[in-house]
C-alpha cells in the first residue's frame, strides 16, 4: 500500500478533491485556476507547479497544515509523471473530469459489449449513454485498461462544458495528449504524411513535421486534408491491434468535432480504428448536433448505443464493501444505497462524505457539495418555470401525482405537464405511467432545499387543503404530514390519529403505533394532555396485540397519571386494566398485581362501571398466570357480574372466557365447556379477538384432555384465523404450539416439529412472554418420541430456562416429566424421582397439570424398588386423571399401574389396567400411547411365558413405532422379538 508521503502530487490532488466531493471544474472555480490545469496536474503532465498554485489549491480544498506539507513535498519531488509508457497504452483517459479511479463493480453486460467491439464486432463507434454520475467515464477507463492488454494504442480525450474548451474537442485533446508524451524520434514516425495536421495542432509547426505546400487552398479543401491527416496520424500510431479512441462528454462537442469524428468513423478500416464515446443523454435534445450526427452514423450502420442504468442492489453493496468501513452497519449501508438510487457517483460521494463526517463527528446525511452542484446544474438547464414546478414537487414528496401537483402549483395544467415531461427526459424524474417519481432521493433533497422555508410551509398547507378532498388511509397519512409541515399541528394530530385507526383496523400494528405516537407528540406540544391520554389508550391496545409489552406500560403510565390528576376514575380504571393485561401477558403477574390492587381498592364501588369490570378482568388473568386459579375464578365471576349489570356484551364475552380458563385449570371440565361455548358466541358477535382466541383455544384444550382431537382441531384453526386477522403475535405463536401438540398426540410428528419450529421463531421475536417456552417444549416432545434423547434434553432444558422467568409453570412441569422419563429409561430413576418430588410439593393440588407428573414418579419409584410407594402413587395418578377428565394422562397412568401390578404378580389387575388403557388410546387415536400400552402388554406376556401372545402384541407395537418414527422404541421392540425367535 502506497503511503501518503510516497504518493505523487497528482495522486494527492485527486484524493483530496474526491474527499471534498468536487469535480475538476468545481475545484478550478474555487482556486481561480483552469480545469485543464487541474487535469494536467492530476494526470502528471505538470509535475512541478508554482508554489502559489499549490497555495491556491490547498486553500480551495481546506487542507490542514500537515496535508499542505505533503503537497509541497510531492511538488518538490516531482515524482509520478503520469501513466507508464510501456506497451501501447499511449495515454491515460484524459478527460477534464478525470478523477482518482473509484472501485469498479458490475457492468458485466456492458463490458462484454465493449470486448466484442474490440474484436471488430458491430459498428466502429459505440456510444455509452446515461445520466451524469452513472459511471460512463469509469467504464471508459476500464475499457482502456483492457484494450492495452490486447495491443491497442489508446488515445483518450474529453470535452468541457461549452465555452470552456478548444475547437475540435475532444479529438484535439486526445491527439495533443498523445503527442506531448512522445520523443522526437517517435514523433517523426507518428507524423509521417500528416503535414496538414498542423492546422489542427499549430504547436507542431516547430516540431518534426513535414512542411505544408506553399500554395493556398479553399477552407473546405484544407479542412478535408486536415481530417485526412488526423486519420493518417491515428493509423501511424496504431498498436498491433489498432487504435482505440476514447472520447468522453460528447454532449458538449461542437459541430466541427462531430464532423471530424464522423469522417474518421467512415474511414475506419485498416489499420483498425475503434471508437468508444460517452455522453449525457439527459442533456441532448433531438435537434442537437450530437443527436443529428449520431442518427446519421446509426442509419449508415456505423454507430451503436450502449445505455447505462443504475447499479443493481447487489452491485451497490459490493461497492459499499470497498468504500465504507468494515464495521459499517447494515442500516447505514441500506441508507446510502436507498438514498443514491444506484448511481455510482452518488454512492461514492455519499460514502466518502459519511466516512469523512463520521471521523469529524458531523452529519453523514448532508448532500455532498459536488453532488448538489451537479444536480442544480441539471435543474437549471431546464429553465426557471420547470425548476419552479420541480421545487413544488420536491416539497410534496418523492412520488408526484400530477393532479395534486396541479392543485398546488401556480401554473396552468399544460405547463405543469410539460415541466414534468422535461424533467423526466432529463432523468430527474421517472414516469411510471401513473405518477412521476424523483429518480433518487438525493435529487429531491437538493431541489427541496432550494425552496425557501416560508414558501415550503405555505406549499405544505396548500397540499393539505388539496388532499382533504381525497379519501383513504394513504391520504390521511399524507394529510397529517403536510398539515404538520405547514404548521397546523392540531389538524396534523387529528389526521394522524385517524391514520392510526385505519392501520389498526387492518392489523398493521407497526404503522398504527407510529401514527399514534406522532399524534401524541403533537398533542403534547399543544398542551392537550387529555387528548393525548385518549390516543395513548389506542396506542396501548395495538402495542398489546403486537406483543410489545414493555412499550405498552411505557405508553400507558402517563395516561394513567393524566386521568388520576383529572379525577377521571373511569379513564384511570380502563388504562390500569390495560397495564395489568400487559404484565399478565408478559409473564410478570406479581408486578401487575402490585400495580393493580391499590387502584382496585381505591376505585371499587357497588355501582358497576366498565372501567371497574375491566380491572377485575385484568385481575383474573394476573391471578391465572400467577397460578392462583381459585382467585382467578373469583375475579372473573366479579367481572362477569359487573358486565351483566351493565348489559355490556363485549365485557360479558371477555369475562366468560376468563371464567372458562379458570374452571379448566381447576379441572372442572363439565362446568367449563358450556361457559366457554357461551364465551365463544359472545366474543364472536362482538369481535373481541383476545377473548375469542382464549375461549376457542381453551375449548380445544378441554377436548384434547378428553382425547377428542378431531373435535379440538377445528377450534384451534378458528382461533389461529382470528389471531392472524388481528395480528396478535403471541396468540399466533401459541396456537402453532397447540397445533403441534395435537399433531404429536395424533402421530403426525413431522407436522408437530414444523409447528414447534414456527412457534419458536415467532416467540423468539416477541421476547419476554408468559408462553416463551412452549414452542421449544413441543420440539422436545417430538425429539423424545423419535428417540433422540440428547436433542430432547437440550430442547426441554431450554424450555424450562425460558419459562422460569414467569410463575406460569405448566410448560416446566411437562418438560420435567419428560426429562424424568428419559432418566428412567437410562437407568437413573433416582434422578427422576428427585426431579419430580419438589415439583409436586410446589404445585397446587387443584392444578390439572399434576397429572403429567404422577405417572412418571410412580414409574421411577417402581424402578427403584419402592413397590408399595409406587402402587400408591400410581393409584393416585389414575384417580387424579379421572377427576380431571384427562384421558391422555389417564392412559399413561393405567400403563404405569399395570407395571406395578406386574411387579406384584397381580396379573389380572395388570391386564385390567392395560385393557382400559389400550381402549382409551385407540378411542383417542393416540398411536404412541397405544404402542406404549401394547409394549407393556407384550412384556407381561413374556414374563408369564406366553410367547405367541407376546409376539402378537410386540409385532403390533413395532408396526406403530416404525410408522411414527420412534427409533429407540422400535430398536428395543426388535430386540425383544428376536429373543422370541
Amino acid at each position: 500500500m502506497e503511503t501518503h508521503h510516497s504518493q505523487s502530487l497528482g495522486d494527492l490532488l485527486r484524493r483530496y478533491r474526491m474527499a471534498g466531493g468536487l469535480t475538476q471544474e468545481e475545484l478550478a472555480e474555487r482556486a481561480g485556476l483552469s480545469a485543464r490545469g487541474i487535469s494536467d496536474l492530476e494526470r502528471g503532465v505538470k509535475v512541478r507547479p508554482r508554489k502559489d498554485t499549490i497555495a491556491l489549491l490547498a486553500a480551495a480544498l481546506g487542507l490542514a497544515p500537515e496535508e499542505r506539507a505533503r503537497f509541497e513535498v510531492a511538488r518538490q519531488r516531482g515524482a509520478g509523471t503520469g501513466p507508464p509508457r510501456a506497451g501501447f497504452a499511449g495515454d491515460a483517459l484524459a478527460s477534464p473530469h478525470a478523477a482518482a479511479l473509484p472501485p469498479f463493480v458490475g457492468r458485466t453486460q456492458e463490458l462484454t459489449r465493449l470486448e466484442r467491439h474490440l474484436t471488430g464486432e458491430g459498428p466502429p463507434l459505440v456510444l455509452l449513454a446515461g445520466e451524469p454520475g452513472i459511471g460512463k467515464s469509469r467504464l471508459l477507463h476500464e475499457a482502456a485498461a483492457r484494450a492495452v492488454g490486447q495491443g491497442w494504442r489508446v488515445l483518450a480525450g474529453g470535452c468541457q462544458r461549452r465555452g470552456g474548451q478548444e475547437p475540435y474537442a475532444p479529438l484535439l485533446d486526445a491527439l495533443k495528449s498523445h503527442h506531448q508524451r512522445r520523443s522526437s524520434a517517435e514523433l517523426r514516425a507518428d507524423l509521417r504524411g500528416c503535414a496538414w495536421l498542423v492546422r489542427l495542432l499549430p504547436e507542431l509547426a516547430s516540431g518534426p513535421i513535414e512542411p505544408l505546400p506553399g500554395w493556398t487552398l479553399p477552407p473546405e479543401q484544407e479542412r478535408r486534408l486536415m481530417f485526412a491527416a488526423a486519420g493518417c496520424y491515428l493509423a501511424n500510431v496504431a498498436g498491433p491491434a489498432g487504435t482505440l479512441l476514447l472520447l468522453d462528454d460528447l454532449q458538449w462537442a461542437g459541430p466541427d468535432a462531430l464532423d471530424l469524428l464522423a469522417t474518421l468513423v467512415r474511414q475506419a478500416s485498416t489499420p483498425a480504428l475503434r471508437v468508444i464515446g460517452a455522453y449525457r443523454d439527459t442533456e441532448v435534445q433531438p435537434g442537437d448536433a450530437l443527436s443529428v450526427a449520431v442518427a446519421d452514423l446509426a442509419q449508415a450502420g456505423l454507430a451503436g448505443q450502449c445505455p447505462l442504468g443504475p447499479l443493481a442492489p447487489e452491485e451497490v453493496n459490493r461497492l459499499l464493501d470497498v468504500l465504507l468501513a468494515r464495521d459499517a452497519s447494515p442500516e447505514v449501508r441500506a441508507h446510502v444505497a436507498g438514498r443514491t438510487g444506484g448511481v455510482p457517483f452518488f454512492v461514492l460521494s455519499c460514502a466518502q462524505a459519511l466516512c469523512l463526517r463520521a471521523g469529524e463527528g458531523g452529519d453523514g446525511d448532508v448532500v455532498p457539495w459536488g453532488v448538489a452542484q451537479g444536480i442544480r446544474q441539471r435543474v437549471a438547464a431546464l429553465g426557471a418555470d420547470t425548476g419552479t414546478v420541480l421545487g413544488v414537487a420536491a416539497v410534496l414528496g418523492r412520488e408526484i401525482e400530477p393532479e395534486l401537483l396541479g392543485a398546488v402549483v401556480e401554473q396552468p395544467e399544460q405547463a405543469v405537464l410539460a415541466a414534468l415531461e422535461a424533467a423526466s427526459r432529463a432523468r430527474l424524474l421517472v414516469d411510471d405511467g401513473r405518477t412521476y417519481q424523483f429518480a433518487h432521493d438525493l435529487i429531491r433533497e437538493v431541489v427541496e432545499a432550494d425552496v425557501g422555508a416560508v414558501r415550503r410551509r405555505a406549499l405544505h398547507r396548500r397540499a393539505a387543503q388539496a388532499l382533504e378532498e381525497v379519501t383513504g388511509e394513504p391520504a390521511l397519512e399524507r394529510l397529517a404530514y403536510h398539515a404538520g409541515q405547514g404548521g397546523e399541528q392540531e389538524k396534523a394530530a387529528r389526521y394522524l390519529e385517524q391514520a392510526g385507526d385505519a392501520a389498526a383496523g387492518r392489523a398493521a400494528h407497526g404503522a398504527a403505533a407510529e401514527s399514534y405516537t406522532e399524534a401524541i407528540e403533537r398533542l403534547q406540544g399543544l398542551v392537550q394532555s387529555g387528548q393525548a391520554a385518549r390516543v395513548r389508550e389506542k396506542l396501548g391496545a395495538v402495542l398489546l396485540t403486537a406483543a410489545r409489552y414493555d412499550d405498552v406500560v411505557a405508553a400507558l403510565e402517563p395516561a394513567a397519571a393524566t386521568y388520576l390528576l383529572a379525577g377521571d376514575r373511569e379513564g384511570e380504571g380502563r388504562v390500569t386494566a390495560q397495564i395489568g393485561m400487559a404484565y399478565a401477558r408478559r409473564g410478570t403477574p406479581p408486578e401487575g398485581l402490585a400495580r393493580l390492587r391499590p387502584v382496585l381498592e381505591r376505585l371499587d364501588a357497588p355501582e358497576p362501571t366498565p372501567g371497574l369490570a375491566r380491572l377485575y378482568l385484568a385481575l383474573a388473568y394476573l391471578y391465572h398466570f400467577n397460578e392462583q386459579d381459585a382467585m382467578a375464578l373469583a375475579a372473573a365471576e366479579r367481572a362477569a357480574a359487573l358486565a351483566s349489570a351493565l348489559g355490556h356484551d363485549v365485557l360479558r364475552g371477555e369475562a366468560a372466557a376468563a371464567r372458562g380458563v379458570a374452571l379448566d385449570y381447576l379441572g372442572r371440565v363439565e362446568e367449563a365447556l358450556p361457559v366457554l361455548h357461551g364465551a365463544i358466541a359472545l366474543t364472536e358477535a362482538t369481535g373481541q379477538a383476545f377473548g375469542l382466541c382464549d375461549a376457542l383455544n381453551m375449548t380445544a384444550h378441554l377436548y384434547d384432555l378428553l382425547g377428542e382431537f378431531a373435535r379440538a382441531r377445528p377450534y384451534v384453526d378458528r382461533a389461529l384465523a382470528v389471531a392472524e386477522r388481528a395480528g396478535d403475535q403471541e396468540w399466533i405463536a401459541f396456537l402453532h404450539f397447540h397445533l403441534g401438540f395435537i399433531a404429536f398426540y395424533t402421530g403426525d410428528w413431522p407436522q408437530a416439529r414444523w409447528s414447534g419450529e414456527r412457534a419458536v421463531m415467532l416467540l423468539g421475536h416477541i421476547g419476554t412472554a408468559w408462553s416463551a417456552g412452549y414452542g421449544t417444549l413441543i420440539l422436545g416432545l417430538v425429539s423424545y418420541g423419535e428417540g433422540d434423547w440428547a436433542e430432547a434434553a437440550s430442547y426441554l432444558e431450554r424450555a424450562i430456562q425460558l419459562q422460569e422467568r414467569t410463575p406460569h409453570r405448566e410448560a416446566i412441569r411437562i418438560a420435567q416429566s419428560v426429562l424424568a422419563e428419559v432418566s428412567v429409561l437410562q437407568g437413573r430413576s433416582g434422578d427422576a424421582r428427585d426431579r419430580l418430588l419438589p415439583l409436586l410439593a410446589g404445585t397446587p393440588m387443584e392444578r390439572r397439570d399434576r397429572a403429567f407428573l404422577l405417572p412418571t414418579l410412580a414409574w421411577a419409584q417402581l424402578e427403584l424398588g419402592e413397590v408399595a410407594v409406587a402402587a400408591r402413587v400410581a393409584a393416585d395418578a389414575v384417580d387424579y386423571a379421572r377427576a380431571m377428565s384427562d384421558r391422555i394422562n389417564l392412559a399413561e397412568a393405567l400403563r404405569v399401574q399395570a407395571l406395578v401390578s406386574m411387579r406384584q404378580d397381580h396379573w389380572a389387575g395388570a391386564a385390567c389396567s392395560l385393557d382400559e388403557g389400550l381402549s382409551l388410546a385407540r378411542a383417542m387415536s393416540y398411536p404412541w400411547g397405544e404402542a406404549r400400552v401394547l409394549d407393556t402388554y407384550g412384556q407381561m406376556h413374556l414374563r408369564r411365558g406366553e410367547s405367541p401372545q407376546a409376539r402378537a402384541r410386540l409385532e403390533e407395537t413395532l408396526t406403530i413405532f416404525r410408522r411414527l418414527g420412534a427409533r429407540k422404541d422400535s430398536e428395543r421392540t426388535e430386540v425383544a422379538l428376536r429373543g422370541l425367535r
